[in-house]
């Protein structure tokens, strides 16, 4: 198993950080973010039950969304 999962979704890494996956990292191309996340052996059902109306506590989300978010205005290069 590769040690990173990495996605361009801001909704599913805001889910996958309400989840507890550690963050370990933001990249920037041109036009897209790619947020960097340390995988787990129970990621493909993390992202099956996200795909698939997974409930979450609302308070984790609002965290995690507003981690993600501030991780990519506080980007640097």
């Amino acid at each position: 198993m590769n040690n990173e999962y990495v996605t361009t979704d801001f909704w599913l890494a805001a889910f996958l950080k309400a989840n507890n996956f550690k963050a370990i990292g933001v990249r920037k191309t041109s036009n897209r973010t790619i947020f960097v996340f340390e995988d787990r052996e129970d990621r493909k059902e993390v992202i099956e039950s996200f795909y698939n109306d997974g409930l979450i506590r609302i308070n984790s989300f609002k965290h995690a969304f507003q981690d993600v978010k501030s991780s990519i205005y506080n980007f640097k290069e």
